[in-house]
Order: structure tokens, then sequence, then C-alpha cells
């Protein structure tokens, strides 16, 4: 009966690691965007965009006023590096 507890709590750690957390590293087959935006005094930082970002996003996020003072985008191909 214990080997029936183990092997049921094995399978539910496994299941839970095929659920975690999406990895920190981007996938080889998309853009990752960066913004850059001006803080008034404190300078330039640049913004975080979610992982499935486009080019579209990020021009309507600039016309929505979702970015201060956007100063350049920077697009980086992951698959080509």
């Amino acid at each position: 009966m214990l080997d029936f507890y183990r092997h049921r709590l094995l399978e539910e750690a496994e299941d839970r690691s095929e659920r975690a957390s999406p990895p920190l590293v981007p996938s080889p087959d998309g853009d990752v965007f960066l913004v850059l935006c001006q803080f008034s005094k404190s300078g330039a930082t640049f913004i975080e965009t979610p992982a499935d970002t486009n080019e579209g996003a990020i021009v309507r996020n600039m016309i929505g006023g979702q970015y201060n003072e956007p100063l350049r985008v920077i697009a980086i191909n992951v698959g080509e590096g």
C-alpha cells in the first residue's frame, strides 16, 4: 500500500512540474520587444513587454498612451541571434 501512495505522489509531482511557470528564456520562434521610455529626471529605462507581444501591439500601446515618452523600440529575433 505504501508503494501505491509513493507512486501517486510521484505522478502528482510530475503533473505539477509540467504545469510550472513559463521559462524565463523566450522561445526561439518569436521576437522580443524592448521599449525605451524617458521618465522625467529619473532618466530612461526599458519597459517590460509580454512574451506574446507583436509590432501591432507595440504601436497600439504607444497610441493608447501605455508608454511614458517612448524613445525607441528594439526588436530582437531570438532565433536569429
